[in-house]
């Protein structure tokens, strides 16, 4: 019998290798959308145990994308999700694919022309354009100026969360989350006691009409008619008209059933309002295709305890406020978090604020200004006699007990509501809420800070103030 020779051996297994690298990758492009070219890396659901990371020093940027294709002299990467296609790719993925693209660019020094969005059923080419490029470098230098991320913590997978943020009570993290689901069936809520504010409500009910929009319910936000379809969760949106006291009225109202509202502005300020009364009509449209982003505010619970008794509970938006009542003496204050003392105020009172309402009466008492998609709470003094008067920021999960020791009376308020007494030895415990409101936004995540800067540089309740 013929001994077969090593070399003869070698062959066959190189020869067979070739052949099932050759179906394999056939297997892996058919499943997945990779287009034709040399995989430079591949490692779906592998990050960390396969091929190293890109990053990029300049940026702090570190990821990976699920493969990286070369091509023509030209490296695409390629981004596979497992779900199926939405119509048009979710904004988070294309965040997600430009940062991608930009670690390519930086670390490899091959700017991609595009990159592909795969889902189960359709795949997406995005173009990699320097107005693309710009938006993800802004999103990332909002993070780190906001301290969210640092320049050594920036991976590519997150960025996305910059602009789509959502909290997931159950694992008590941030997950990335699109609404991108067309509304059709719109409530209006307005201010009666702004007299613009129900012509245009008229207007705006007439034009969405015209769009194919189905008008569910407009009226003043405190009738019973608009909390009835709210309560029936028939209503896909909710658009608000007035100044942010409405818009804190709507976010109350609409907390339990999850319902997206958003503001148009004719109050003083606007913080929490996304559109003005000359360009409602550019933005309003794009409810009806999905064009839209939510963003998802934290709300918090308080409740007034007296001797291990709860008396009362409240759902809260912007701040509670344990203050003096109608003696002009400060009252002594004890706060504690998670159990343990944190410290003792001698003050005019004591700020617990959310993130959305660091730019209220936390502002104006000297707090810190959080970013708003922040799960956390601030303690903020007001007018403390030789006692603390930095603000504190709590971190995430938090629960903070504020303790009122007083001869006299003191007071504690909800978002500006009329206050409730308080007896020597009372205590508001405030936690965050499972509830979230949800704000639709039409615009980028930059938006809140340009809005910010402008009010800051210009009060618009001051007389001589006036609107840009």
């Amino acid at each position: 019998m013929r001994e077969i020779s090593p070399s003869f051996i070698a062959s066959l297994i190189v020869l067979t290798s070739a052949v099932i690298l050759m179906i394999t990758s056939w297997i892996l492009r058919r499943s997945t959308g990779v287009p034709e070219g040399k995989i430079v890396f591949a490692d779906p659901g592998l990050w960390g145990k396969t091929e190293k990371p890109l990053y990029d020093g300049a940026l702090g940027l570190t990821g990976k994308p699920d493969y990286l294709v070369e091509k023509n002299n030209q490296v695409i990467p390629v981004e596979v999700k497992s779900m199926w296609a939405p119509p048009s790719p979710y904004d988070s993925h294309r965040l997600q694919l430009g940062a991608y693209c930009l670690l390519v660019d930086r670390s490899i020094g091959k700017r991609p022309p595009y990159g592909l969005l795969r889902y189960r059923n359709r795949t997406f080419k995005i173009p990699f354009t320097f107005s693309f490029e710009e938006e993800v470098v802004e999103i990332l230098k909002m993070r780190f100026a906001a301290r969210i991320i640092t320049p050594t913590d920036a991976p590519a997978a997150g960025i996305a969360t910059a602009a789509t943020n959502a909290y997931d009570r159950k694992t008590n993290t941030t997950i990335i989350k699109i609404m991108s689901k067309p509304l059709n069936k719109i409530g209006i809520a307005y201010n009666s006691q702004i007299a613009e504010s129900k012509p245009l409500s008229g207007r705006i009910s007439n034009f969405l009409e015209s769009t194919g929009a189905e008008i569910m319910v407009c009226c003043p936000i405190q009738e019973k008619t608009l909390r009835k379809c709210i309560a029936e969760k028939v209503l896909g949106a909710l658009i608000v008209i007035g100044g942010d006291g409405t818009m804190l009225r709507a976010s109350h109202i609409c907390a339990a059933t999850g319902i997206p509202i958003v503001g148009i502005n004719l109050g003083m300020f606007g913080f929490l309002m996304e559109l003005q009364p000359d360009d409602w009509d550019e933005f309003l449209p794009r409810l009806l295709t999905g064009d839209y982003r939510v963003e998802m505010r934290m709300l918090m619970q308080a409740e007034h305890i007296r001797k291990d008794v709860v008396l009362n509970s409240s759902l809260v938006v912007n701040e509670v406020v344990v203050c003096r009542g109608q003696h002009v003496r400060p009252v002594r204050l004890e706060a504690e978090v998670d159990g343990s003392h944190m410290a003792s105020y001698v003050a005019d009172g004591l700020i617990a604020s959310t993130p959305t309402g660091s730019t209220a009466y936390a502002l104006a008492a000297g707090g810190a200004i959080l970013p708003p998609e922040l799960r956390n709470i601030i303690i903020v003094p007001v007018a403390p006699h030789l006692s603390p008067d930095q603000s504190i920021i709590l971190s995430e999960g938090a629960v903070v007990s504020i303790r009122v020791n007083t001869t006299h009376q003191a007071v504690f308020s909800v978002d500006g509501h009329l206050p409730v007494l308080m007896e020597d030895g009372d205590c508001v415990q405030v936690k965050s809420s499972d509830l979230n409101a949800r704000y639709i936004r039409f615009r980028g995540p930059g938006y809140f800070y340009r809005t910010l800067n402008r009010y800051l540089e210009q009060n618009p309740s001051l007389p001589n103030s006036q609107r840009d």
